[in-house]
C-alpha cells in the first residue's frame, strides 16, 4: 500500500539500495571478503596448496589430508586423544529436531549428574541434535555448563516457581522458568517463531547460505560460538594450542589467527568428548539420490570409505579428511559445452517474423543475431557456456525463438533440454519442434568439453572458478547436518536445489592425480537423510561401548504380531520402515516406496534373533513403566559403504518413551503440565508450536532422572563398571543466571541482517 501510493518504481529501489548499504555498516559485512583460490603446486604429494586471496591479504597454505585405509584405519583425533580403550564410550544422539535438542541437552545433563561425561570419548550425532551437542563443546566459556544443561533435579521438587529465581539452584526447580542461556531455551524460542520459518522460506540466497547464516544468528552467536559480530567466520579446531603448533607451523601467516575451540581443552586435568557431526553429500539425483556421509569433527570433513565413480562424471568420492579449515576453500572446477544454432524453419507469426534466439542456462544468456521478415532463417552461430562441476540447483538449457517485435516478447517456441543426457566427447543434434500447428523445428548442435583437471591450473580460460566466501565455519558445519529444516518449512519439494540447502566444493582425498577426480560442487543435505541415528561413524572407528540415545517420534507398539519401532534403528539390520498393518521387509524385498532406500547402506547387524530380542525388551521396558534402556553385544558386520569393518561391540539403547516412574514422583501441578502436551515426549519436529519453556524443562528431566535413576538404569551403568553414581553436593556455590533479552534475535532483526542475501 505505501509503495502503490507513495513511491515510485525508481525511488522503491534506491530505497531498497540505501537499507543493503546501511545494513552492511551496521553488520560490518562484506560480501566480497575472504575469497579462496585453488593453486595446485603439489599434485600428487601429500601436501596440497591453497591460496586465500582477499583484498587486504594473500597466502599459500598447506595440509596434509587424512587417507582412510580400511585394512588399517587411523582418524584425524588418534594422535591428539590417543590409543582407545576398552573403558572408553561413544554417545549418538539421533535426529529429531526440537525434540531432538530438548532430550539430547536432557541426556547429556543426566550422563554429567551420574559421573559418566569423564568416560565419554565421541559424542556423534545427526541433524538438530549437532545443535546441542555444538553449543556443548563450543559454547564461550564464559557459559557455565550448568548453564547450558541446567542442573538435574529429582521429579519430587520440581514446582511451578513464583518470580525471577536468584541463583541456577533455585531456578532449576521452577519447570516454568527456562534461563535465556541454557540450550533448551533455543527450542522453546524455534517454537514459537513461526516468522522465522516464512523467513527462511523467502530468503532469495544464490550462494545457499541462507540456512547457515539464519543458524548462526539463531542457535550460535546468542553462546558466541563464533565471536559477536555476524561477519566473523571462525575457523574450528580442537584447541588454540592444537591450531598454533599443528597449522600455524605449516603456515606461519596464520599466525595469530582466532580460532573456535572446544570447551575445556586449555585445561590438562579436562577431558572433553570429541564432536562429530553427520551430513549428506549428494552426488547424483537419479531416483534414488546417491548420497554419501560427509563426517564433520573438529581436526577432519570428509567421505571415509572411497567410493569409485560416484559422480555425474565417473570420478571418486571420500577416501579421507581434511583440516575443516581447508574444507570449500578452492576453486571450484568447471567445464564447458557449445551450443551451435543452425536454423529454423517454418516459423509462423501473424505478421512475417523476425526472428532470433535466445539460449540461457544458470544465468548466462547469449543470443543470436535477429532477422527480418525471415520464416526459415540460417544463423550457424556457436556459443560457449560454462557449468560447474557437481550438482547444479538448474542444469536445464533453455532455448527460445523469440520475434524481435517492439519489446522482443513474442514468442515463436520454447525447448528445455536437460544437460545431464547430452554425452560427453561427441556432438549430438536436437532437432526441436517449436509449433505443432505450423510444424515449425529449430535445428542445434550440442557438443560437450571435458572438465578442466588439476594438470594446468594456470589455464583460466576453462577455470572460471566460483568465488567462495570465506572458510568453512562450525555454521557451515552445523547448518549441513541440520538442513532438513530448511528444507521442511519449504512446501516446494524441489527445495533441495532452490537456494535452501547448503552447498560446497568438494574433492576426494585419494587419487588427486587423475583427472576426473576434480574439485566440484554437491549440495549438503540432513545427517538424518543417511544416519538418523548419529552411529555409523562410531562403528567405524570400532568403539567398543556405545549408547544410543533413540530420540524418535515413533512410538513403541504392537502392530498385529508385529512391534513397531524406528526405522532408523531397523535399518542397522536391513530392514525398511514398516507400515502399519504390513510385515518387516529388508532393503533386498520389494520396497514399500521409494523413499525408504535412504538407509540402505546401513546395515551393520544380522542377528535377526537379537533383533526381535530388542523390540521385545523395549516395549516390556515401555509396558512397566520404566525408562527404555536395553544393552546388546552384537557382532558388526562388513560394510564397504561406510568402511566400517567387523568387530564385537556393546551398545545400550536408550529408546525415547514415557518413562511412568518418573511421571509418577511429579507433584500435582508436574503432572497437570505434562497432560497438558499432547504425545509427550514424541513432540513433531516443527509443528508443536505450542511447547512451552514447562515442556522444555519437564522433558529433560524425565530423559535426565532415566540415566541418574539407579533403580532403573542397570543396562546402562554396566557400561561403567568402575563408575559409582554419588549423591549431589549438598553445599555447591551458587551459580548466576545469565538474563539477557536479547540472547534470541527477533525475526524482524534476522530479516533486516539477513538483507544483502535478500538483494543479491
Amino acid at each position: 500500500h505505501f509503495h502503490g501510493r507513495f513511491m515510485s518504481s525508481r525511488s522503491w529501489v534506491f530505497f531498497l539500495l540505501f537499507l543493503f548499504s546501511t545494513t552492511l555498516s551496521q553488520l560490518n559485512i562484506d560480501p566480497l571478503a575472504d575469497r579462496h583460490d585453488f593453486v595446485d603446486d603439489t599434485l600428487g604429494s601429500a601436501d596440497t596448496a591453497f591460496k586465500f586471496d582477499n583484498d587486504q591479504d594473500e597466502r599459500i597454505f598447506t595440509y596434509a589430508p587424512w587417507k582412510f585405509d580400511k585394512t588399517a584405519p587411523t582418524f584425524p583425533e588418534d594422535e591428539l586423544l590417543g590409543p582407545m580403550t576398552d573403558d572408553h564410550v561413544g554417545v549418538s544422539f539421533s535426529a529429531g529436531g526440537t525434540r531432538a535438542v530438548i532430550a539430547s541437552m536432557g541426556q547429556l545433563r543426566g550422563l554429567k549428574r551420574a559421573g559418566l561425561l569423564p568416560h565419554v570419548r565421541y559424542l556423534s550425532t545427526s541433524s538438530s541434535a549437532s545443535w546441542t551437542t555444538t553449543l556443548f563443546s563450543y559454547a564461550d566459556s564464559s557459559f557455565h555448563e550448568d548453564l547450558l544443561l541446567n542442573l538435574h533435579t529429582e521429579p519430587e521438587t520440581l514446582q511451578k516457581g513464583s518470580s525471577s529465581p536468584e541463583n541456577l539452584q533455585e531456578g532449576a526447580k521452577w519447570f516454568r522458568y527456562l534461563p535465556s542461556r541454557n540450550i533448551g531455551s533455543l527450542a522453546a524460542e524455534i517454537n514459537q517463531d513461526k516468522l522465522l520459518w516464512d523467513e527462511i522460506r523467502n530468503y532469495i540466497d544464490p550462494d545457499h547460505r541462507a540456512w547457515s547464516e539464519a543458524l548462526h544468528r539463531l542457535v550460535l552467536k546468542p553462546w558466541k560460538v563464533e565471536g559477536d559480530s555476524d561477519s566473523d567466520f571462525l575457523p574450528f579446531t580442537w584447541s588454540q594450542d592444537y591450531f598454533n603448533t599443528k597449522i600455524v607451523s605449516n603456515n606461519p601467516s596464520f599466525g595469530g589467527q582466532r580460532v573456535a575451540s572446544v570447551r575445556g581443552t586449555g585445561d590438562p586435568a579436562a577431558k572433553p568428548p570429541y564432536p562429530i557431526w553427520t551430513a549428506g553429500m549428494v552426488t547424483r539425483v537419479d531416483q534414488p539420490w546417491t548420497i554419501y556421509p560427509l563426517e564433520m569433527s573438529p581436526l577432519g570433513v570428509g567421505v571415509a570409505a572411497l567410493h569409485e565413480n560416484a559422480n555425474p562424471w565417473n570420478g571418486h568420492v571420500g577416501g579421507g579428511w581434511v583440516p575443516p579449515f581447508a574444507f570449500n576453500a578452492y576453486k571450484v572446477q568447471r567445464g564447458s559445452f557449445t551450443v551451435k544454432v543452425l536454423r529454423a524453419e517454418n516459423l509462423c507469426s501473424t505478421l512475417t517474423p523476425d526472428p532470433w534466439t535466445r539460449l540461457e542456462f544458470q544465468g548466462q544468456r547469449q543470443s543470436t543475431d535477429k532477422f527480418g521478415n525471415e520464416q526459415n532463417p540460417t544463423w550457424d552461430q556457436e556459443f560457449t557456456f560454462l557449468v560447474e562441476a557437481g550438482i547444479s540447483p538448474d542444469v536445464r538449457l533453455n532455448v527460445k525463438v523469440l520475434d524481435a517485435d517492439l519489446l522482443d516478447t513474442d514468442t515463436l517456441g520454447e525447448h528445455e533440454i536437460d544437460m545431464r543426457t547430452i554425452p560427453f566427447g561427441t556432438v549430438t543434434s536436437r532437432e526441436l519442434l517449436l509449433d505443432a500447428g505450423c510444424n515449425s523445428k529449430l535445428y542445434i548442435e550440442l557438443n560437450w568439453t571435458s572438465f578442466q583437471t588439476f594438470t594446468d591450473p594456470s589455464d583460466q580460460s576453462k577455470i572460471q572458478p566460483r568465488s567462495v566466501a570465506r572458510q568453512f565455519s562450525l555454521r557451515d558445519a552445523v547448518g549441513a547436518s541440520s538442513s532438513h529444516l530448511a528444507v521442511r518449512v519449504n512446501a516446494d519439494q524441489d527445495s533441495l536445489f532452490h537456494w535452501k540447502t547448503p552447498i560446497f566444493t568438494y574433492f576426494p582425498a585419494q587419487h588427486l592425480d587423475q583427472p576426473k577426480n576434480i574439485p566440484a560442487t554437491y549440495h549438503f543435505v540432513d545427517g538424518a537423510n543417511i544416519d538418523p541415528l548419529g552411529i555409523m561413524p562410531l562403528l567405524l572407528r570400532k568403539v567398543k561401548k556405545i549408547i544410543a540415545f533413540v530420540n524418535t517420534y515413533d512410538a513403541l507398539e504392537v502392530d498385529g504380531d508385529q512391534i513397531i519401532i524406528a526405522e532408523s534403528v531397523a535399518a542397522l539390520w536391513g530392514y525398511q520402515r514398516k507400515p502399519r498393518g504390513q510385515p518387516w521387509r529388508t532393503f533386498a524385498e520389494e520396497l514399500y516406496t521409494m523413499d525408504v532406500q535412504a538407509f540402505r547402506h546401513n546395515q551393520v547387524f544380522n542377528d535377526t534373533n537379537q533383533w526381535d530380542e530388542l523390540k521385545r525388551s523395549l516395549l516390556e521396558d515401555k509396558d512397566a513403566g520404566r525408562p527404555c534402556f536395553f544393552k546388546q553385544t552384537l557382532q558388526v558386520q562388513d560394510n564397504p559403504f561406510w568402511g566400517i569393518t567387523p568387530y564385537q561391540v556393546e551398545i545400550v539403547w536408550a529408546y525415547n518413551e514415557l518413562n511412568m516412574k518418573w511421571r509418577e514422583r511429579l507433584s500435582p501441578d508436574a503432572l497437570q503440565e505434562v497432560k497438558g502436551f499432547a504425545r509427550f515426549p514424541h513432540f513433531q519436529i516443527i509443528e508443536d508450536l505450542e511447547l512451552r519453556d514447562s515442556g522444555v524443562n519437564l522433558f529433560a528431566s524425565m530423559v535426565s532422572t532415566g540415566i541418574v535413576d539407579t533403580q532403573h538404569n542397570e543396562e546402562l551403568m554396566a557400561l561403567f563398571p568402575n563408575v559409582v553414581v554419588t549423591p549431589p553436593q549438598t553445599a555447591s556455590p551458587p551459580i548466576p543466571i545469565v538474563d539477557d533479552a536479547a540472547h534470541i534475535l527477533v525475526p524482524s532483526t534476522i530479516l533486516f541482517a539477513a538483507l544483502p542475501f535478500l538483494l543479491f
